[in-house]
């Protein structure tokens, strides 16, 4: 009996303590901040890499329909929000439109809207706008857009128009429907490559706007090429014409403009994901890059890098819905990730969070999220296959972000300034704060700090605005000991040159090595040399073509912060196949096409007199280095002119080497030169094609395996 009480008593216990730890880690769950990063640049390739930042937005909770009290929904497909911060939840696969307030709390649900006191359902509705004075539902099943009134009655149905611009087997099926300040209306359409559909405010079809772009780039061309010479007829009749990727949904910003997403490809990363439409169809994003403001069109919005599931089968991000607040910033929820991604208007990415992959079993993580909305310091995200909407909230430190960056952005550097010192208390990973840091400090002429967090954010341009005016100061109190200085070294050089020269004073020794180092100075002595020395040395050639190696990776390297980002990625491959291989390529080449043209040279000797050329080049590295830390970048820069000179006198002295060497006429080795280039571009075209090859032999291979393996 004691037994059965004592067992009794310990299963209470247990039980207990089960519900105190289940309920303890459902409140803890509910405040679990979401997984947040953002990316730093890291050099001037565009290259980014995430880094791991305070949340700026936090799960609060999930909301669907049993919590509502409205039952459950069915395939939600769209949420928009009106002038009065209320939500409106398109339940598609109920064909229905939840009404929320700002505290998710239902205030009206719309079944059925009316035209002549008839009732007409829109079940497998794609898309809603709300304005003032309508509601404008996509009725993607029903291949029509209904414009109704606030009191639900359809004062219009617009269907597919008759206009010689649209193709006859084009399906007019709305999935996305926005009415600007104008009343003018774009209309989205399911499978539509042309653009979105655009109406007036007496909704008559105006035409086709703000289409995407064809991707392509040079050697993809050529690979297509090389690809149809081997494909027959049929073959080629087969494949298929590339197409531009379409968008996948549409929103106007406080601005009055139109912003479109595009999901991209399924195999490979699509830049311009988000676009902003000026009254041209054009993009009129811009982002910075390399002292430059550049189309967003080169701009990647969605994860530089890839993610897997966990099958550990690679996920292509698909930016499946957009929205923009009042302030502009711009919200995309990415559905094959579940990541939800905020940027300002120059493309700076504020924060990236979200998740799930897939699965979406956690707060904050999704199944296949369609839709987003910002609303003040929330931000809604659909997930169609929950059938919920996930609220996420502001945490203070996302609001000093966003307040910072507003007032940045609008130039009042001074009143961000002690926002961004707070943010970067907080996180000191957030490139932008070090940014809008060095601005403020600029603003205060306090250069030397600007300086210093510009070279930290990677902000060339304020730093070169605050190098200008450090420089400026320095020349005012040094100018007089400069201007003697420099004077005192030309003339102790001149005086040196020419007692050197009466005096007959021989400064290098050895003989070859003296014509080389020459070769600027006295070419015809230096090539001459070459061809009359019958037991040439090879290291000293060698040397030089390693010294234009080093000077190479010195310009990527070392140069100074105003021309080169300092970067993580190594160079050194791709800098050493463009200096030591080009230059192997081009003795092989010349003395290829020498001997074609009867020249006397031999291979050894056509190697040192190319390498005796790049003495210029070696020269103006150094050059270049050294005054990448004195001179301000501009359009028609010192250094502009200088590697000019430089590529002139290499070009003249290998004319000159080719002459000598050769024994050709000038006019013989001009052509020898162009053949020599002609010879390189044919090799390296060669070699682009068999790497082709190999890949498509590669990939008929593994798709062989898979074949057999499936089988």
């Amino acid at each position: 009996m004691k037994r059965t009480t004592v067992l009794k008593r310990v299963v209470i216990l247990v039980a207990v303590l089960a519900t105190l730890f289940s309920l303890s880690a459902t409140v803890s769950a509910a405040r679990v901040p979401t997984d947040a990063y953002t990316y730093w640049q890291k050099g001037d390739t565009g290259a980014k890499e995430a880094v791991t930042i305070r949340p700026l937005y936090t799960a609060e909770e999930v909301i669907d329909g049993n919590t509502l009290g409205i039952g459950a929904m069915v395939s939600p497909k769209y949420m928009a929000v009106d002038n009065n911060g209320f939500l409106y939840v398109l339940d598609s696969g109920n064909g229905r439109i939840v009404v929320l307030d700002t505290d998710m709390t239902v205030l009206q649900t719309i079944e059925e809207v009316y035209q002549d006191g008839e009732a007409i359902p829109f079940m497998g509705a794609g898309g809603l706008s709300v304005t003032k004075d309508h509601l404008y539902i996509a009725d993607t099943d029903g291949g029509r857009v209904l414009v109704c009134s606030r009191s639900l009655n359809v004062e219009q149905v617009i269907t597919k128009p008759d206009s010689y611009l649209i193709p006859e087997n084009f399906p007019f099926k709305p999935t996305r429907v926005v009415c600007d300040n104008k009343g003018f209306l774009y209309v989205l359409c399911e499978g539509s490559y042309y653009g979105t559909m655009m109406f007036t405010d007496t909704y008559e079809f105006l035409g086709f706007y703000g289409a995407n772009l064809v991707e392509g780039d040079v050697l993809s061309a050529i690979k297509e090429w090389f690809q149809s010479i081997f494909m027959t007829d049929a073959k080629q009749g087969g494949t298929t014409k590339k197409l531009p990727y379409q968008a996948t949904d549409v929103t106007l910003g406080p601005d009055g403009f139109l912003y479109t997403s595009t999901e991209g490809g399924q195999w490979s990363f699509t830049r311009g994901e988000i676009r902003k439409m000026g009254p041209g169809g054009g993009n009129i994003l811009k982002f910075s890059s390399n002292l430059s403001s550049m189309d967003a069109d080169d701009f990647r919005f969605t994860d530089m890098e890839y993610n897997y599931n966990t099958l550990n089968t690679r996920i292509t991000p698909a930016i499946a819905g957009l929205s923009v607040d009042a302030d502009g910033f711009i919200y995309a929820v990415d559905r094959a990730t579940g990541k939800i991604l905020i940027y300002d208007q120059m493309c700076n990415l504020l924060t990236a969070f979200g998740g799930g992959i897939g699965t979406g079993t956690q707060l904050g993580t999704f199944v296949t999220p369609v839709s987003v909305v910002g609303n003040g310091e929330e931000v809604y995200v659909l997930d169609t296959i929950h059938a919920s909407i996930t609220v996420f909230r502001l945490t203070e430190f996302g609001r000093k972000v966003r307040q910072a960056d507003i007032l940045s952005l609008d130039g009042d550097h001074a009143q961000a300034k002690p926002l961004w010192q707070e943010v970067l208390e907080q996180e000191q990973n957030y490139q932008i704060a070090l940014v809008g840091l060095g601005k403020a400090a600029l603003g205060e002429r306090d250069y030397e700090t600007a300086m210093e967090y510009a070279q930290l954010g990677l902000d060339q341009e304020t730093y070169i605005s605050a190098f200008k005016s450090t420089q400026s100061k320095f020349l005012e109190k040094n100018f007089i000991w400069l201007f003697f200085g420099i004077l005192l070294a030309i003339v102790g050089l001149s005086v040196f040159f020419i007692i050197s020269r009466k005096r007959e004073i021989v400064l290098v020794r050895h003989e070859q090595l003296r014509h080389a180092t020459s070769v600027l100075t006295h070419p015809f002595v230096s090539f001459n040399s070459i061809r009359q020395t019958p037991r040439l040395s090879m290291w000293i050639p060698t040397a030089i073509l390693f010294l234009f190696f080093l000077g190479k990776m010195a310009e990527k390297e070392y140069a100074g912060f105003m021309y080169v980002l300092p970067s993580k990625e190594s160079s050194l491959l791709f800098t050493l196949i463009g200096t030591v291989g080009l230059a192997v390529l081009g003795v092989f080449c010349n003395w290829g096409i020498s001997v074609l043209f009867e020249g006397k040279g031999k291979l050894k000797q056509c190697y040192c007199a190319l390498c005796y050329c790049l003495v210029p080049q070696i020269v103006g590295s150094i050059a270049y280095v050294a005054l990448t830390y004195l001179v301000v970048p501009t359009g028609g820069s010192v250094l502009t002119i200088v590697q000019m000179i430089i590529t002139i006198i290499t070009v003249i002295w290998l004319l000159l080497a080719i002459t000598i060497v050769h024994e050709f006429s000038f006019f013989k080795a001009i052509g020898a030169l162009i053949g020599t280039i002609l010879a390189m571009c044919l090799v390296g075209f060669i070699a682009f094609l068999l790497v082709v090859l190999a890949q498509d032999v590669v990939t008929f291979v593994g798709n062989l395996f898979k074949e057999a393996f499936y089988r």
